[in-house]
């Protein structure tokens, strides 16, 4: 696996933790626009390495790829949304098979799992949009997403209730970011993106997406403030994958990474385990902290949190097979060198 690609996901699922485990208002609010992109690059990357998968395998069989992934990722998704909710049943005395069954099914909905329901949607529909990426009406794609914000936005205006995170399960609102991927695969012998405008774009866009933020949480709405699903955040998260992809576009380096590019890539290797076990481990770690009455400045929760994530994840793959890491989606990746 390419080393620039596991630094990407490294920052990716550091926003991922970061994000769940939040600063104190109104300091959040100033924070998340830096964080926003963490879902829209998983996605964004995932899109990537199957579109140019398939410009190397011109008889790939889509058919094949989307049953492996589905495989792959069914299990550890099942178990996982279990696990999330053997806590909240094991602490009611009185819970029954109905209400542990619909603790099962809210977890499964909620942070962070949605992202799977998520990305399930988007690779079974992967075929199709690689065709209208291929055609001449590939542009359209591109309105998708913030048709579907404009949605969310006019449903908000008009108080229409979306309970629990309902509006981000469907695909429309993430497709923009999984196209991009796909649209940028398709390209044999691609030409990385200037930096210079990209960043001018992220750095317009953040500010933005800061001005938008404090504009909805001085209307008492927290959640519109800092969610991930804004059209400014889709404009700096869309900035953010293209900087991503002119990273990883870049010229092989020669050199070894040093000790924190080095830790980096080890946390992209995990990713997937972190993005699983990542919230159970913060609910585990702020009951001991307020068991101990350890003080808890932020962003200790952050960075405690990922070091027991990757502990958890290191002692797996060394005592458990292989085959029991891989269907608790705990098997770490390995990156090589150069693309």
């Amino acid at each position: 696996m390419n080393q620039r690609v596991q630094l990407i996901r490294a920052l990716a699922i550091l926003a991922v933790v970061a994000i769940h485990t939040p600063a104190p208002e109104p300091y959040v609010v100033f924070i998340r626009p830096f964080l926003n992109f963490a879902v829209a690059m998983f996605l964004f990357l995932s899109a990537l390495l199957t579109a140019e998968k398939a410009q190397q395998l011109p008889t790939l069989n889509y058919r094949t790829l989307v049953t492996g992934r589905l495989k792959r990722l069914l299990p550890p998704y099942a178990i996982w949304v279990v696990l999330s909710s053997l806590p909240s049943i094991l602490q009611n005395p009185s819970c029954t098979l109905g209400s542990a069954l619909g603790n099962m099914f809210y977890q499964a909905w909620g942070v962070p799992y949605y992202f799977f329901l998520v990305y399930m949607q988007l690779i079974l529909l992967h075929p199709l949009m690689a065709r209208l990426a291929a055609s001449r009406y590939r542009l359209a794609g591109f309105a998708i997403t913030p048709l579907a914000l404009c949605c969310l936005y006019a449903a908000r205006l008009a108080d229409i209730p979306l309970p629990g995170l309902s509006y981000a399960i469907p695909f429309p609102v993430w497709f923009g970011y999984y196209y991009l991927g796909i649209i940028l695969g398709q390209q044999k012998n691609a030409r990385s993106p200037h930096l210079a405008p990209c960043m001018a774009l992220w750095c317009a866009s953040i500010i933005l997406q800061a001005a938008e933020a404090w504009l909805w949480y001085a209307e008492g709405s927290l959640g519109m403030a800092t969610t991930q699903l804004k059209l400014t955040s889709f404009l700096s998260a869309t900035a953010t994958c293209l900087l991503a992809y002119a990273f990883i576009r870049r010229p092989a380096d020669a050199a070894a990474p040093g000790k924190v590019l080095a830790l980096l890539i080890c946390i992209g290797n995990c990713s997937m385990g972190i993005f699983l076990c990542h919230c159970l481990i913060i609910r585990v770690w702020q009951k001991a902290a307020s068991f101990l009455h350890l003080p808890t400045p932020y962003p200790t929760d952050t960075v405690v949190v990922l070091l027991l994530c990757l502990l958890l994840i290191t002692g797996a793959n060394r005592l458990l097979p292989r085959p029991c890491t891989h269907l608790l989606g705990l098997a770490c990746g390995r990156a090589k060198a150069g693309r």
